[in-house]
């Protein structure tokens, strides 16, 4: 789940992702894909080339500082 912008055609987002996604409330959406740092890290990106900000992201039970974390530390796995 995310919030952005209200009124976001999700019809693009759903093509990046290959997954539904909805508009559960204004500006609050939903994507039917499992929690990963991949899919944020995908999501924040698609946001930014759409010239949009993600004001908050709840992917389950962990937090978004604690995603980017994992995404930082596979980032340098890569490195080795």
């Amino acid at each position: 789940r995310f919030e952005t912008d209200a009124g976001l055609d999700v019809a693009p987002l759903s093509e990046a992702f290959g997954a539904p996604v909805t508009e559960t409330s204004a500006g609050h959406y939903q994507i039917d894909v499992e929690p990963s740092p991949a899919a944020i890290s995908q999501l924040t990106s698609w946001l930014g080339d759409a010239g949009l900000v993600a004001r908050s992201i709840d992917a389950g039970t962990r937090s978004l500082e604690e995603l980017m974390l994992e995404l930082g530390s596979s980032a340098g796995d890569d490195d080795e």
